[in-house]
């Protein structure tokens, strides 16, 4: 499997594959957890902006990763949810080698086989010097796939993000989840 920079041509097969994994109405997590479809000229603008990587076997695309440094202009407007997160860790926000990972999808027919932990760890070795931020949705629906895997690969818990309403999702809750780059 190669991790590398998506190509201009991919970035309608990482929107699809996105808006395939959305978090339904019916809340059946067997679709995914991201929360917000995503549009080609969108995600055009979050590449420019962010870090866009995709996973790629035997010539297909089979997951992508989407993430901030803090310097992006993404990061500056998450800025403004961190007063919604109650913060176990208060130093977190002011980590200047920080990148928030937004969103990471993976084929449905590819899930459990390793490629969520090969882009996370390629990101990781390309940005070594950047902590990673992450967030897993708890409520009303529990990503516990997520929070397994962020244990798994020593994320700590830093805090609780809580929104009356968020994407569109009453009573949200999502544990926020940190690893360090040292």
């Amino acid at each position: 499997m190669n991790i590398r920079p998506a190509e201009p041509r991919e970035l309608a097969l990482c929107v699809a594959l996105n808006n395939r994994c959305i978090l339904g109405e019916s809340a059946d997590t067997n679709t995914g957890f991201l929360l917000s479809p995503l549009s080609i000229e969108e995600l055009a603008a979050f590449s420019n902006d962010g870090v866009l990587r995709v996973a790629v076997l035997e010539g297909d695309v089979v997951g992508f990763i989407l993430a901030f440094k803090r310097e992006s202009k993404f990061f500056t407007n998450l800025l403004s949810l961190m007063a919604n997160v109650e913060w176990v860790d208060p130093s977190i926000p002011s980590i200047s080698k920080l990148m928030y990972v937004y969103k990471k999808a993976v084929e449905p027919s590819f899930r459990r086989r390793g490629i969520a932990s090969c882009m996370y760890k390629a990101l990781i070795s390309e940005f070594s010097e950047f902590g990673l931020l992450g967030a897993t949705v708890e409520k009303p629906v529990s990503n516990e796939p997520s929070r397994l895997f962020r244990e798994r690969h020593q994320y700590r818990r830093v805090g609780t993000f809580h929104a009356a309403e968020f994407e569109g999702i009453q009573g949200y809750q999502s544990g926020i989840y940190f690893k360090s780059s040292v």
